[in-house]
């Protein structure tokens, strides 16, 4: 069974925790299948799977499980793709497969029985601010999916975190990147205890020479985002990448995802709420609902 990887958006560092899971002997990427989407459409999937069973006739007795049966059948469809993708494998090593989307991550159980996978949470003012700078997104609109995204996830897996915290029985494990970067050994082998992997296989002594690949600042010689492996140097500090925000832009944040960085262990910035943030903020709603040309960033307003 592959080990999923299900990053809270773009930029929540599902390539660093890939690398790292990848470092262990038993596993292998999904190369060249990167990214896989496996789960973001699979709404479509459920739909075929309900109303294939609902023409069934009652007397055959498969109304009951049914759907639930017929979909994991495709999942298993789904996997043997993936395998064939990826290549025959080598000394029975795992795919980690990762997708940087949480879209339908409910459908996770019921379409992959028995697999387990990591949720990667960020803290989301550095996802917003690292996806400005990577691709152009604006604060607004990056705002907006990252707080959607983590009520997913609140609703999916839950906030709980931290040493030795899982549920031996849920196939989620939620992990923050932010936690993978100050205390990374400690957050390996939580990751191994839950997805199988022998934690005394694993070298962690390479973790520290595992070279950068993605970020949105520290791209080594070359100025466009790319994912070739860049040295670590005491340059990169992937962690408060909002440090220069200013306080018209964790005012939209608060608004809009306040609620969701506390849940997750995060500290807003307080910016002295008055009423007429209330007021600007509700102006802006409107806006985004409205004219969707004009989804520009609180920063450009």
């Amino acid at each position: 069974m592959p080990i999923f990887l299900f990053g809270v958006l773009e930029r929540s560092g599902t390539n660093f925790l890939s690398d790292l899971i990848c470092l262990h002997p038993d596993c292998r990427p999904a190369h060249p299948l990167d990214e896989d989407f496996l789960l973001f459409r699979a709404e479509l999937l459920a739909e075929y799977a309900r109303g294939t069973v609902a023409k069934w006739h009652p007397e055959w007795g498969l109304s009951d499980r049914g759907a639930d049966d017929l979909l994991a059948a495709l999942g298993r469809g789904l996997l043997d793709h993936l395998q064939a993708t990826a290549g025959p494998a080598v000394a029975g090593r795992r795919i980690v497969a990762k997708t940087p989307s949480v879209k339908n991550l409910s459908l996770f159980p019921r379409l992959f029985p028995g697999a387990r996978a990591v949720v990667l949470m960020r803290d989301g003012r550095s996802v917003v601010e690292s996806g400005v700078r990577s691709f152009g997104f604006t604060y607004e609109e990056q705002t907006h999916k990252w707080a959607w995204a983590a009520r997913v996830i609140a609703e999916t897996v839950g906030t709980e975190r931290g040493p030795g915290r899982f549920d031996a029985a849920s196939p989620f494990l939620l992990v923050r990147y932010e936690d993978l970067v100050t205390d990374c050994a400690s957050e390996l082998r939580r990751i191994l205890a839950f997805t199988g992997l022998d934690a005394d296989a694993y070298d962690f002594d390479a973790v520290e020479a595992l070279p950068v690949r993605g970020s949105s600042t520290f791209r080594g010689a070359r100025k466009d985002v790319n994912w070739r492996p860049v040295e670590r140097s005491a340059a990169f500090s992937p962690l408060k990448r909002w440090r220069d925000w200013p306080a018209d832009l964790h005012d939209r944040f608060n608004y809009l995802g306040g609620a969701e960085l506390a849940a997750f262990g995060y500290d807003p910035v307080d910016t002295r709420y008055r009423a007429w943030h209330e007021l600007r903020n509700r102006w802006r709603d409107l806006r985004w609902r409205l004219w969707p040309e004009r989804r520009d960033s609180p920063r450009r307003s």
